[in-house]
């Protein structure tokens, strides 16, 4: 045999061999979470908050707590994080400097109160709840899907966005806009859910409380994040037989759709967009990232 041919052969079997051990990671990180200025990962490991720089290194703890923390966000400034805690009980939010300080409790209801961004002017956390502050707005009377409220960093009563099921909901940088999943009550890390309940993603103008779908494939579609320029959206989808980072463009619509990842042993999980266009997410525990249209790679 030519010894070109062999050692290709031999570069593809260590390449497919490393990415077997990433897709397979016993690290089991999740929530991952990318800075604006996609210098640095947040995640989860064991019910607490790491962070760690995109070029990979040593991890270290944001949260310390016998409580489960999770879903961490960043603010658009980057300033300031966000997260969930149940060390009372249920989920709360919390906020805490990203430069490191004191934490401070922003919710205090009885039910799960999960954060997914910020305000564009980095002033208030957005979080779903199941609240029902509406009178008669849900169809659930088990209080089982939430609504989207916002409430102020320095702390005081949160304000209904809206009643809808709107879940992973993030505002635009000029904060007209929201992107959305909606929710239809089945377990959102279900694979292959071809079903009525799968996930679809919306965008709402609060101000003149309108809602267009931007997807309607019959695979699960969620995590939405805007894109840098503003004009499209990065999400994940399940379309392609596995769940995949896809892109598309609101002017272009679904047929603009395309998929920048080719996982097919594990769904991808938990992405962030930083606001340059770098990307990371999970896969099976295994961090990933990628610059700005580059190659995504695991974290070392």
């Amino acid at each position: 045999m030519n010894c070109r041919i062999v050692i290709t052969l031999l570069c593809v079997s260590i390449l497919n061999a490393e990415l077997a051990v990433a897709e397979t990671s016993n690290n089991w990180h999740r929530d991952t979470a990318l800075s604006p200025d996609g210098t640095t990962i947040l995640f989860t490991h064991r019910g607490d908050i790491y962070r760690v720089s995109s070029n990979g290194g040593a991890a270290v703890p944001l949260t310390r707590s016998r409580p489960v923390d999770s879903n961490p966000v960043w603010s658009p400034d980057g300033k300031w994080i966000a997260w969930a805690s149940d060390r009372h009980g249920n989920q709360d939010v919390f906020v805490v400097p990203a430069a490191g300080g004191q934490e401070k409790r922003l919710s205090f209801h009885s039910s799960d109160d999960v954060p997914s961004g910020f305000s564009s002017d980095s002033k208030r956390v957005l979080f779903s709840s199941s609240r029902y502050d509406a009178l008669n707005a849900s169809v659930d009377p088990q209080r089982n899907n939430p609504e989207l409220y916002e409430v102020a960093i320095t702390g005081g009563t949160p304000v209904q966005i809206t009643t809808i099921q709107a879940i992973q909901a993030r505002w635009n940088k000029e904060g007209s806009s929201l992107l959305y999943a909606d929710d239809k009550g089945e377990r959102f890390h279900r694979k292959y859910d071809n079903s009525p309940f799968e996930r679809n993603i919306w965008r709402m103008e609060p101000s003149t409380n309108s809602f267009q779908q931007l997807t309607s494939s019959e695979w699960n579609d969620h995590t939405p994040n805007w894109d840098e320029k503003g004009a499209g959206f990065y999400f994940l989808s399940e379309r392609s037989g596995t769940i995949n980072v896809w892109h598309q463009d609101f002017e272009g619509g679904e047929a603009s759709a395309q998929q920048l990842t080719f996982h097919d042993t594990h769904p991808v999980r938990d992405l962030s967009v930083s606001h340059g266009g770098d990307l990371s997410y999970n896969v099976h525990g295994q961090i990933y990232f990628a610059v700005a249209g580059g190659k995504p790679a695991p974290l070392r």
